[in-house]
Parts: C-alpha cells; structure tokens; sequence
C-alpha cells in the first residue's frame, strides 16, 4: 500500500494536472490495486491534499475542505 501511495504522490509532484477533474478545482488520482484516491487541488506554489478517500465509501465527504 504504502508503495502506491508513494507512486501516486510522485506522479501528482510531476504532472499536478494530469489527474481528473472531480468539482471545480479538485482532482482525484486513484491508487492502482487499491480503492483509495487522493483528492487536492492545485494552487499557485502548492499542492493541496485533502482527502485520502475510499472510492466506494462516502462519496464527496471532502467536499468543505477546498
């Protein structure tokens, strides 16, 4: 697990953009072989995480945290 989280966290370093747009700003990168997803948004000089969401479980409960 912790293997893809690492991945996935590399990829969004490299291509912030490259991710879905899930609402307004947000993003949503999906882990391989697992059902999470980081959520963030892309800002000028920053990434923001704000969720690491179970893809079948409560859908949109980040939705406050932009």
């Amino acid at each position: 697990f912790l293997d893809e989280v690492e991945r996935a966290i590399e990829a969004i370093s490299q291509r912030p953009e490259a991710a879905p747009l899930v609402r307004g700003g947000v993003r949503r990168k999906p882990l391989r072989r697992f059902p999470y997803s980081f959520v963030y948004s892309v800002r000028p000089n920053e990434i923001r995480l704000l969720a690491v969401a179970h893809q079948r479980r409560r859908p949109f409960y980040w939705r406050g945290r932009r």
